[in-house]
């Protein structure tokens, strides 16, 4: 198991793009782009598969 950390909301979803099996997401709820609820709504429009 490993981790991987990225330091903008662009950077995650990039990441998330590029076919990674991700178990997890942890982030911060205040973020300069956005806050941590938009990027998992964001992830969750994008991979329509995550619950």
């Amino acid at each position: 198991m490993g981790m991987t950390a990225v330091e903008s909301v662009m950077q995650a979803l990039m990441f998330l793009d590029s076919e990674h099996d991700v178990d997890m997401i942890v982030s911060d709820y205040c973020m300069p782009d956005m806050t941590d609820y938009d990027l998992l709504m964001e992830v969750k429009w994008i991979h329509f598969d995550i619950d």
